[in-house]
């Protein structure tokens, strides 16, 4: 007969078991190097969404300086005519019958047209105002309008121009 031979303790759990593994000073190596990593790559976010933030707000004076822009220019187009009042309100009555005001503040520029309201912020440097003369009388009707402006800390100039038409000036002339 064969004999068995029994086990013992140090056969079935052994003394000196090698485990892989870090040590802690290496763990502690990789969590610094990460977080410089990691605090890098926020740096890095935060700028990109600051320089997003500001080509918006850019961008935005700019569309509103083309809009306020195109809507003066097919305002004095369509005008009929054109008055200044109180020395800061833009009267526009236009052939449709219809009324359009604009109002020059410090740092605004309102239209006001059927119930809506529009602003536009822009600093505004100055404005000029050119008025219609009927022999040698002055009227408070508009022949031209100059505004600078200044927009994202540039100076914008704009212009726009009224030529009354023939009836406009002998309705002029009969009532001065």
């Amino acid at each position: 007969m064969q004999m068995v031979q029994k086990k013992q303790y140090v056969d079935v759990y052994p003394v000196a078991m090698k485990i892989r593994a870090y040590t802690i000073p290496e763990l502690i190596i990789v969590m610094v190097i990460t977080s410089f990593l990691v605090m890098s790559l926020w740096g890095g976010y935060r700028f990109v969404v600051k320089q997003f933030y500001y080509f918006n707000v850019r961008t935005e004076k700019y569309e509103n300086l083309m809009q306020i822009d195109n809507l003066l220019r097919n305002d004095f187009l369509k005008a009929r005519a054109i008055s200044y009042e109180q020395g800061k309100r833009l009267v526009v009555d236009l052939k449709n019958k219809k009324r359009v005001q604009y109002i020059f503040e410090e740092n605004v520029i309102i239209r006001l047209q059927d119930g809506i309201t529009d602003y536009f912020n822009f600093d505004i440097e100055s404005k000029q105002v050119e008025y219609l003369y009927i022999g040698r009388n002055m009227t408070s009707n508009v022949i031209s309008l100059f505004i600078e402006l200044f927009v994202n800390n540039r100076k914008v100039d704009l212009f726009y121009s009224k030529s009354y038409d023939r009836q406009f000036y002998i309705q002029s002339q009969t009532s001065y």
